[in-house]
């Protein structure tokens, strides 16, 4: 007869413990032990929830990383292509010799007569700052790289073919 069996017959489960006296102090214990562990258990529950949030959570900054990582290298060859094309230094009002900074919002105009220069004009800084002018010729669409040797380039290419009344930022 198997044990399940003999625990469900008719004789008394006091009969049953005398003559399996092993068996029955082995199933107390086990009943013992999992009472023992049953707050363990409900807590390594809980701590294997809380490791799946934090990981879940690792994986969410992970992915903005990578997205801001990309992002970063796009808007770099985006400002490189803006020099290596011809991009125009501006510089601030006042001081005509000093480059000012690339600041969205701002207006950039002719130096000579103040005019409003034309919607697409790409402008950039010594700083690796680009940038396109919109149509009040205020700077918009920035674009950064930091990328020296190529602003320097710039730079120099722009000397050599002999600066004309550069834009300046008001």
């Amino acid at each position: 007869m198997s044990l399940f069996q003999e625990l469900q017959s008719n004789t008394s489960r006091k009969n049953w413990a005398q003559r399996n006296p092993m068996l029955s102090l082995a199933l107390v214990a086990t009943a013992a032990i999992a009472a023992m562990n049953h707050q363990n258990i409900l807590e390594n529950m809980k701590a294997s929830e809380v490791r799946a949030q934090q990981i879940k959570a690792n994986a969410a900054l992970s992915a903005e990383a990578e997205a801001s990582t990309l992002f970063a290298e796009q808007q770099a060859a985006i400002a490189e292509g803006r020099y290596v094309a011809g991009c125009m230094f501006i510089y601030f009002a006042d001081t005509p010799n000093q480059y000012a900074n690339v600041a969205v919002g701002a207006r950039v105009v002719d130096p000579v007569d103040g005019s409003p220069l034309p919607p697409g004009t790409v402008v950039c800084d010594a700083n690796g700052n680009t940038a396109i002018l919109d149509g009040n010729s205020k700077i918009s669409l920035p674009a950064y790289t930091g990328n020296k040797a190529i602003v320097r380039e710039a730079e120099q290419r722009q000397f050599a073919e002999g600066t004309y009344s550069n834009p300046v930022r008001n």
